[in-house]
């Protein structure tokens, strides 16, 4: 973010790749979860794997997000002195 709290464009357009990779990931597992509706064993078998694949994917999903932002904004600190004058 910047001094005045908005989101840099470059941060902006990290969001939005973060978001679109999250529904991905989510639809991926819906998807999965609906092929798996006619199988009762593999459902009985597999359900339990979903919450498991899950959960860290969206914690890592986040934590690369925060990563990312951290670097852009450190980045735009150390560069922004250098490239003010042009």
């Amino acid at each position: 973010k910047t001094a005045a709290g908005e989101a840099t464009p470059e941060e902006a357009h990290l969001a939005n790749l973060l978001k679109e990779l999250s529904t991905e990931i989510q639809t991926t597992i819906e998807e999965g979860k609906r092929k798996l509706e006619g199988m009762p064993h593999a459902k009985k078998e597999i359900n339990p794997l979903w919450a498991l694949l899950a959960e860290p994917l969206f914690q890592i999903v986040a934590a690369v997000g925060l990563l990312l932002s951290g670097v852009l904004g450190l980045v735009g600190k150390l560069l922004g002195p250098i490239l003010s004058p042009l």
